[in-house]
């Protein structure tokens, strides 16, 4: 049986106990600000029209893609290879443990993840965040790879 989460954090989450999730996360500056602004000040003006609103979501989602693949700050740590190698790997780890990876994609500024939850996950593991997790991992192995090669 599907069933519907929603909790606010910092920013409010919805996820189902069932069902194929599509993430994608990027690196910090990797689009400029003015046009994130952008993007989130066409996304309120298309939510005033709620019969336009799935057409006007991907309009909006195509254009965030288009400046993740254009790459206009010039932001690539993600093809280092030792941090392309902390990403695959933290992707993989609660890999048949809280998620079945379905597929991802590691681009020089960001990553879609496609995955679906685990019958046997639990989900407030992540911090009431499905990628929570593999975050804080990163975040802690970009440091180590960091600090390692400035020594």
């Amino acid at each position: 049986m599907e069933e519907r989460h929603y909790h606010r954090r910092n920013l409010p989450h919805l996820y189902y106990n069932d069902g194929i999730y599509f993430i994608t996360y990027r690196l910090n500056n990797s689009i400029p600000n003015h046009l994130l602004k952008e993007l989130h000040e066409e996304f309120v003006e298309a939510r005033k029209n709620p019969t336009k609103l799935d057409l006007s979501k991907q309009k909006i989602f195509k254009k965030y893609d288009h400046l993740l693949d254009e790459n206009i700050l010039n932001c690539s740590h993600l093809i280092i290879p030792e941090i392309a190698e902390i990403n695959k790997k933290t992707l993989h780890y609660p890999d048949n443990k809280d998620y079945a990876l379905i597929c991802y994609c590691v681009m020089p500024n960001h990553i879609h993840v496609v995955f679906r939850f685990s019958p046997y996950a639990i989900v407030g593991r992540f911090s009431e965040s499905p990628m929570h997790f593999v975050f804080k991992y990163q975040f802690f192995e970009r440091n180590r790879v960091s600090l390692y090669k400035n020594a």
